[in-house]
């Protein structure tokens, strides 16, 4: 199942120029074939749990560094955008 972990960690993530919405379906689509890679095999079912997985992950990263961006500029910050990702994915992609 962790086969290709390894590989996977060291791939740079690129999202700079995505947008909120095409990171929230990527992340989706990213635990949605580590679960099909599983006994789980149901489509349906996958969807739903990596869209909890991803909502879940995208939590962590908002409440993980809060404050991360002391001299409040746009240049600097990701919080808003990660933000605007957790709200993709509580929509109906």
């Amino acid at each position: 199942m962790f086969t290709n972990l390894k590989n996977t960690i060291t791939k740079p993530i690129k999202h700079i120029n995505m947008t909120p919405k095409e990171k929230a379906n990527q992340l989706i689509s990213e635990y949605k074939m580590i679960l099909m890679d599983s006994d789980f095999g149901n489509e349906i079912l996958c969807t739903i749990l990596a869209t909890k997985c991803a909502k879940l992950a995208v939590r962590h990263i908002l409440s993980g560094n809060p404050h991360s961006n002391p001299f409040n500029t746009e240049l600097n910050s990701t919080f808003d955008w990660w933000f605007e990702v957790y709200n993709e994915l509580n929509k109906d992609l």
